[in-house]
């Protein structure tokens, strides 16, 4: 017999809390560089430095928006699995349930 294994749904939902969690810290933290960032290229035209740090603006926005996006379609499936899990249990616990019949 293989090993076994065992899910508990509420765990599965408190791991897609943290990701949104976190998708909400990034998003947050994101518009903390973005100032800054965006300032001190401003104070630089025509240098490389300036245009780099801009380049670094929309990398960073990009970057973001894809974790986030990541962390939002993980946190979905593990949400997905725990309401599967809890329908799973409860339909079989209601197969040997014969009160009333």
């Amino acid at each position: 017999m293989g090993d076994e294994l065992h899910v508990e749904p509420a765990v599965l939902h408190s791991a897609r809390q943290v990701c949104e969690d976190l998708g909400v810290a990034w998003r947050r933290d994101e518009h903390g560089v973005e100032p800054v960032t965006e300032d001190a290229a401003a104070g630089l035209p025509g240098w490389m430095t300036g245009r780099a740090l801009g380049d670094f603006v929309w990398y960073w926005q990009d970057d973001v928006k894809k974790l986030t996006g990541y962390l939002e379609t993980f946190g979905d499936a593990l949400q997905r699995a725990a309401l599967t899990y809890e329908h799973t249990d409860h339909a079989s616990a209601d197969l040997f349930d014969i009160r009333g019949r």
